[in-house]
């Protein structure tokens, strides 16, 4: 039987969107935030604030993780501890955009201590995800996923599975780089396009005034 208790690590405005997701699928969230007050912020009936992060994922089948970089990350899984206290044959869902570097850190991490180990990515704003309209990309062990994947599938049914380990790092920062650049260059392209109408703009006549 499926059990209906998730911990998520980060109660950022990401991490906010994903329990009003998992409460309105009738699941109870222990939330976790590297600020007390970020935590306190969520408590509802449903999700209880915790200010330990080793006793927030103690027991925890499902642990799931959205915070802001690789260094985050690091320091609250590897660092703090963590990922040590998460049981053999649980399951981290870690949902930041992090670097490849640190996510093989984690998986490191993960592999010593049997815990399965899903690298994901979400594309989409707060507000998409609290619609439940967005996407998430996913790689990991193909048992990861299978334990993932009724979490997972609370926030959004949009999900793209695009490897075995850490793909979706790297299709998330190389997507990140093609939008980046792309707006660059519209930035760009409506510059040049405003410069040429401006110059080519004729400049309006002054009538002189007939005498009578």
């Amino acid at each position: 039987m499926e059990q209906r208790t998730v911990t998520l690590l980060g109660a950022g405005k990401m991490g906010a969107a994903m329990v009003t997701r998992w409460t309105a699928a009738g699941r109870e969230v222990v939330v976790w935030s590297r600020t007390v007050a970020g935590a306190r912020a969520l408590s509802g009936p449903a999700v209880r604030a915790q200010t330990d992060v080793t006793a927030a994922v103690t027991g925890a089948p499902v642990v799931v993780t959205s915070l802001t970089d690789g260094a985050a990350v690091r320091s609250v899984l590897l660092d703090r501890g963590a990922l040590a206290a998460m049981e053999p044959g649980s399951t981290i869902v870690d949902l930041s955009t992090i670097d490849v570097e640190s996510s093989r850190a984690v998986a490191e991490a993960a592999q010593a201590k049997r815990v399965r180990y899903v690298r994901g990515a979400v594309s989409g704003t707060p507000a998409v995800v609290s619609a439940g309209n967005a996407s998430l990309l996913l790689s990991g062990p193909r048992d990861a996923l299978d334990a993932a994947r009724d979490v997972l599938a609370d926030i959004t049914a949009k999900q793209t599975v695009v490897g075995a380990a850490e793909e979706a790092r790297v299709v998330k920062l190389a997507t990140n780089l093609m939008l980046a650049g792309t707006l660059q260059a519209l930035a760009e392209a409506t510059v040049m396009a405003e410069a040429r109408r401006n110059s080519s703009t004729p400049t309006p006549r002054r009538v002189q005034p007939t005498g009578g």
